[in-house]
């Protein structure tokens, strides 16, 4: 087994923003149907807030379409991974012309043991995991740290059969 892990680091969701602009996050969900909520704020004055608003509203201001408020859709980029995982069994002495055989399971990127939180967690709506996979990043060269409707990274798994003859 290969686990690994980044610790560290820094990445915001383009596909985040544009998932809870459209209301189709899971995010998005909390107050959808129970009208509104006061988020737990302060006023630019610097008074508490005590303005009611809609997840509708909320979301496509801090969304924006496609200027989102970074902040809301930025993730702390640590996660642990099991990487690889291998297992097998080695047959010996088999009848005939074949003196062993090894049959082995084999897979990679089977699971994600833990992924960073939302940098700002939002008042009402509770932490929210990174949904997508950090290393998968979108352009190339030095554009670090952005994810944009990026495919998802691929998982592995297959079986290897040995025969010694």
């Amino acid at each position: 087994m290969l686990v690994d892990g980044k610790f560290g680091g820094i990445i915001t969701s383009g596909t985040a923003a544009q998932t809870a602009y459209a209301g189709t996050s899971s995010a998005t969900e909390n107050f959808r149907d129970a009208g509104s909520w006061t988020v737990n704020a302060v006023t630019p004055e610097g008074a508490p807030n005590t303005v009611a608003i809609n997840a509708e509203k909320f979301w496509q201001t801090v969304a924006q379409g496609d200027y989102s408020w970074g902040e809301f859709f930025s993730y702390h980029a640590t996660n642990v991974r099991v990487r690889e995982l291998t297992f097998g069994y080695s047959f010996g002495h088999l009848p005939g012309f074949i003196k062993s055989a090894r049959l082995s399971f084999v897979a990679r990127n089977l699971f994600f043991i833990y992924r960073g939180n939302a940098i700002l967690n939002i008042p009402g709506i509770g932490k929210r995991k990174m949904d997508f996979d950090p290393e998968v990043s979108f352009g190339n060269s030095n554009y670090q740290g952005i994810e944009y409707y990026n495919l998802p990274s691929t998982r592995n798994i297959g079986l290897n059969l040995k025969l010694s003859f």
